[in-house]
């Protein structure tokens, strides 16, 4: 069964924090029921969210790259590059978040027609 998007009546920053920690997409329709201030909020904090994810990812690799002559482990070389793939990842979900919500603040005819369905 999917998950429902909790009501508004709910605290804000839990809503949006709920949001972004979804594991799975969130869906242009789930974002479409959000008032605009939320989907503003919203999409500020998933871009930050985003930049942070890709510095960690950045120096992560940076320090894969970096110790690639030392004596670490191959597995520990591994674990470095899986946890750079981790923040990639989240990077990516929520810059699809903020690209989306960004598009939904800008085009209030395609969120009403999303609210429609």
């Amino acid at each position: 069964m999917a998950r429902q998007i909790p009501t508004q009546s709910a605290l804000p920053l839990d809503l949006i924090r709920e949001l972004l920690d979804r594991d799975s997409p969130v869906s242009p329709q789930t974002l479409a029921q959000l008032a605009p201030s939320l989907l503003t909020d919203l999409q500020t904090q998933a871009t930050q969210l985003h930049d942070e994810a890709l510095q960690r990812a950045r120096t992560l690799i940076a320090v894969a790259l970096e110790t690639v002559d030392q004596p670490l482990t191959a597995d520990t070389q591994r674990r470095l590059l899986e946890q750079a793939d981790d923040h990639l990842a989240a990077a990516e979900h929520h810059a699809q978040i903020a690209s989306n919500a960004g598009f939904l603040i800008e085009h209030p005819e395609t969120m009403a027609a999303l609210q429609a369905q």
